[in-house]
């Protein structure tokens, strides 16, 4: 019987999957995108951030070297880390499922003030050098 239910899921799954697919195509987002924005936001800047750091060549002239704007583009991706509710309750101490009943309310607003301080930081610096993300 447990077999069944992991194919039936796996079935299922593949579907959305498939959907979510053929409506970016059609339209460049599906609804799983919209019903999450947030996360797929994180999701999605993280690695172009990361691509644009580890591979670009170009970098604003504000900047006197390249090593400056990676630092930057870094400081960029350290903070989408610690936006994600997950990795903020790691990063205090806690795994969020198995640690969630354990946690206080202290440390639940600890956590928001860490989300809040990066979501922030990271919208300042993404601002203030948006024309100067490409390469």
């Amino acid at each position: 019987m447990k077999l069944y239910y992991k194919i039936k899921w796996k079935i299922i799954n593949t579907w959305w999957d498939l959907r979510k697919r053929c409506q970016r195509f059609k339209r460049g987002f599906s609804w799983g995108d919209v019903w999450d924005m947030n996360q797929w936001f994180m999701e999605i800047a993280k690695p172009m951030l990361t691509h644009l750091k580890t591979n670009g060549i170009s970098y604003p002239t504000e900047f006197k070297d390249r090593d400056e704007w990676c630092a930057v583009l870094g400081e960029m991706i350290a903070c989408l880390e610690l936006m994600e509710e997950d990795k903020v309750y790691e990063f205090i101490g806690f795994r969020k499922y198995e640690d969630y009943w354990r946690m206080t309310t202290e440390d639940r607003k600890k956590a928001y003030e860490i989300r809040e301080c990066n979501k922030n930081r990271f919208f300042d610096l993404f601002s203030k050098h948006f024309y100067d993300l490409w390469d």
